[in-house]
């Protein structure tokens, strides 16, 4: 699943009906990821708590895959 809403992308993955909808992997457009504080990202704690984990990045488009379906 690809996510870019133009600075609204965590609330549309916060209305995602998660238990229903889980893709195996995401592409989300995080403007506050960064390489050295991934953390601080609201967008990258809210997937991890969701098990996803980061799997790469490109500029401000981070790609993160399920932990569950390894």
């Amino acid at each position: 699943m690809s996510v870019d809403a133009e600075g609204y992308d965590l609330k549309v993955l916060l209305s995602n009906n998660w238990n229903k909808y889980r893709p195996a992997r995401l592409l989300v457009e995080d403007f506050d990821f960064e390489f050295g504080d991934t953390q601080a990202s609201p967008i990258v704690r809210f997937l991890k708590g969701l098990d996803y984990e980061i799997e790469a990045f490109v500029n401000k488009s981070v790609f993160f895959q399920d932990v569950r379906i390894r």
